[in-house]
């Protein structure tokens, strides 16, 4: 009897919580090396990290064994024999223990050099795919031919969000400053924009500044007429040569501009950026881990199209906002809105509320006893 009355408990059990197991099940364990040509600890790259750890911790086919590599290309490239080096080393440190998966980040854009490095994973990681990553669709890496087993997922590069949203907030705008710089890469980017710039025809005038030192540049930005903008794009090179930090050269904008100046990148917003159809490191990281996904559940799947895809969101600078007298109503519904500061009432304004009708029926019965 008491054997009968085990049986039926643990059918019970097993019908009430289906995915109960008295045994933990083991997930397969699929290994990704991840290959930075840059440094893994810069800003940009720690989100990155972040959205690519988050997206694929939500998977529940398989556990994740990390593998990092940091190759340091933009420093040794020009040492003689470097690369030779750097592919016996890779060729003795995993055999035996190849990865599932490669995700390279891509070399950092100011090196002209190591760009194609990555092809000599073939021949290092036999059979193993390869998702490049951490570039855009402008760099030139759509036009190299790829092994089958590789892919790459591709930032989207259009300011026709950012031109759009500045009309938007500030409907008056006659004339949008656009920096840009003057890299391989930013100049195909311009001739682009460009393109787009046609479409808006007597709606706004454009001025580019990308063919002055960056002395002249701050000079006009400090000069900027009373309904204007400024819209910083990408920042590598002015046009003698010189090599900046985009980081640098929003702060230096912000700091002597009468007008607001919105960005294309996330970190922008962090050195007196208003905000803008930023580009965030973090969805960029997402998007890079769903491709991941895809790869390991389907390893023999080759010739995967490249993938361009939108990593920005709308994300602006409350005390920004405040400062140019921008109205939050006026935003796309999807932004967020960074710093705000509450008045007592937006905080508590449910209690307040609640309070208030609180008091009215508790006099009204009062009244009603009475």
């Amino acid at each position: 009897m008491k054997n009968i009355i085990k049986i039926a408990f643990i059918i019970f059990i097993v019908c009430l919580f289906p995915d109960f197991s008295f045994a933990e099940q083991k997930l397969p364990v699929k290994k990704i090396l991840m290959i930075y040509s840059s440094s893994p600890e810069s800003a940009g790259a720690i989100k990155f990290s972040k959205g690519f750890k988050d997206e694929l911790n939500l998977q529940k086919h398989f556990e994740i064994d990390y593998m990092f590599e940091y190759n340091e290309l933009s420093r040794n490239i020009r040492k003689t024999g470097y690369l030779d080096s750097l592919t016996r080393f890779l060729k003795e440190k995993y055999a035996g223990n190849m990865p599932d998966l490669i995700v390279h980040q891509l070399r950092d854009y100011r090196d002209k050099s190591n760009s194609n490095y990555f092809l000599r994973y073939k021949e290092i990681f036999p059979n193993v795919p390869v998702l490049l990553t951490w570039t855009n669709e402008l760099e030139g890496f759509m036009e190299i031919k790829l092994p089958d087993n590789y892919t790459g997922v591709f930032k989207r590069m259009d300011l026709t969000p950012s031109f759009d949203l500045i009309l938007q907030v500030q409907p008056s705008t006659k004339k949008i400053y656009l920096v840009i710089g003057t890299t391989k890469f930013e100049r195909k980017f311009l001739n682009k924009t460009l393109d787009v710039m046609k479409e808006y025809g007597n709606k706004v005038e454009f001025v580019i500044l990308n063919k002055q030192p960056v002395a002249e540049i701050l000079k006009t930005v400090k000069n900027a007429d009373k309904n204007s903008v400024i819209l910083l794009s990408s920042f590598i090179q002015d046009s003698d040569g010189k090599l900046y930090l985009p980081n640098d050269m929003i702060t230096q904008l912000t700091k002597l501009s009468p007008v607001p100046v919105y960005g294309t990148f996330y970190n922008f917003i962090e050195n007196g950026s208003i905000g803008g159809f930023m580009h965030d490191n973090e969805i960029f990281g997402k998007k890079t881990a769903e491709s991941c996904i895809e790869m390991l559940n389907y390893p023999e799947r080759k010739n995967i199209p490249l993938k361009i895809v939108t990593t920005s969101n709308y994300v602006f600078e409350w005390r920004e906002m405040k400062r140019f007298g921008i109205k939050e109503k006026l935003l796309p519904e999807e932004s967020v809105v960074i710093n705000k500061e509450y008045t007592f009432w937006e905080l508590y304004y449910v209690y307040i509320i609640a309070a208030i009708i609180f008091m009215i029926i508790e006099g009204l019965l009062i009244m009603f006893l009475l």
